[in-house]
Order: C-alpha cells, then sequence, then structure tokens
C-alpha cells in the first residue's frame, strides 16, 4: 500500500495525531496506520494532543469530534489559532449522530471527516489524498518563495546593469551630439578621434 512520506523523502513516514478519548478507537485507528506505514501520535485527551501537536508537528490530525472536556471544535480552533499548527490539515472522527456538528467543524478549519464506525479503506484514502494536497500546497508555497526570490535578484541586477551604464551611454551621448552639432567645424582628424572614443 502506498503512503505518503515527508518531507520529499520515501524513508521518513508522514505523522499522523490521532485523537480519541477512547483507548480502543486509537489502537484500532492506530495499528490501520502503522500498517499503511505511517507514524501515528496518538491521544487520548485535548491537552495532550494539544501539547504533543506543539511538541512534534504532525503532517495532519485525525481528530475525535465529540470529548468530554474540550470538544474537538475547540481543539480545532486553538490547533488553528496556533501559526505553526494551522496549516495542519485536521479531520474529523465522528459518530453518525453528530453530523450536525460537521457544518461548524468546517468553520472552524476542518478539511474533511470520517463517519464511526469507520470504513479501513475510505479513512486510509482519505487521510492519504489529504497528506499530498498538503505537500502539494507545500511545494507551491516553496516555489513561489523561490520566484520571489529570484525576481528580487532580477532587479538587483538591472538596478546595478543600469547604473553601470548610465555613466559610459552620457559619455557616448555627449560625443556623438558633439560631433553632429559641429560637424562642419571639426577637422576629418576630429571626427575621427571622436568616433574612437565613442567606440571605446
Amino acid at each position: 500500500m502506498t503512503t505518503t512520506s515527508f518531507p520529499g523523502s520515501p524513508t521518513v513516514p508522514a505523522r499522523v495525531l490521532v485523537v480519541d478519548d477512547i483507548t480502543r478507537n486509537l489502537q484500532v485507528v492506530g495499528t490501520l496506520l502503522r500498517h499503511a506505514g505511517y507514524e501515528v501520535m496518538p491521544a487520548t485527551s485535548d491537552a495532550e494532543a494539544l501539547e504533543g501537536a506543539q511538541e512534534q508537528v504532525p503532517d495532519l490530525i485525525l481528530l475525535d469530534l465529540m470529548m468530554p472536556d474540550m470538544d474537538g471544535l475547540e481543539v480545532c480552533r486553538r490547533l488553528k489559532a496556533d501559526p505553526v499548527l494551522k496549516a495542519i490539515p485536521v479531520i474529523f472522527l465522528t459518530a453518525s449522530n453528530e453530523m450536525e456538528h460537521l457544518v461548524n467543524g468546517f468553520e472552524v478549519g476542518a478539511v474533511d471527516y470520517i463517519t464511526k464506525p469507520f470504513n479501513a479503506p475510505e479513512l486510509l484514502a482519505r487521510v492519504r489524498t489529504h497528506l499530498e494536497l498538503k505537500r502539494a500546497r507545500g511545494t507551491i508555497v516553496r516555489y513561489g518563495l523561490e520566484l520571489s526570490r529570484l525576481n528580487e535578484e532580477k532587479n538587483e541586477f538591472m538596478g546595478i546593469a543600469a547604473h553601470d551604464l548610465r555613466n559610459p551611454l552620457s559619455a557616448i551621448k555627449g560625443y556623438t551630439e558633439m560631433m553632429v552639432e559641429d560637424a562642419e567645424a571639426l577637422e576629418h582628424h576630429e571626427l575621427e578621434e571622436n568616433g574612437r572614443k565613442v567606440l571605446e
């Protein structure tokens, strides 16, 4: 089974933070993801999830929507408020009777949801898809930064070139104007001398 690897190396598995207050759910999802080649970070509470994400930034978060202390909506809201964590895709794990909460989930920044009990191939497909989208966005950002850097270098080069050309062009213009204005008065050797200066 093909998995998404980060950062840019097939030997580095993507890291998935799985947050669920029910240990059995964590075990099932964690085992599935590990068998698919992912690194799994389990968390059984909101505090553990937030602390774990800050200590070791995951590539994707599977977040239980309903938890006893702080619900998944608030956890997601706090993740998205953190400049380091806000770009991490969050997928909610939700029971079918919690579907009405999903609108709020998307409003606070979730990218997708999976209903419990989940279908294993569907879960893996959604995880893979969002990891690939995250990687693609990262590539676009890197290319954008590289283009900006190259554009700045080009502008700097053009500024230097324009400055370096200004003095020779001024001299050429001056000699040419003098030759045009005084053409009749200048002797042949003077015209030839000014012509050589233009060519220097």
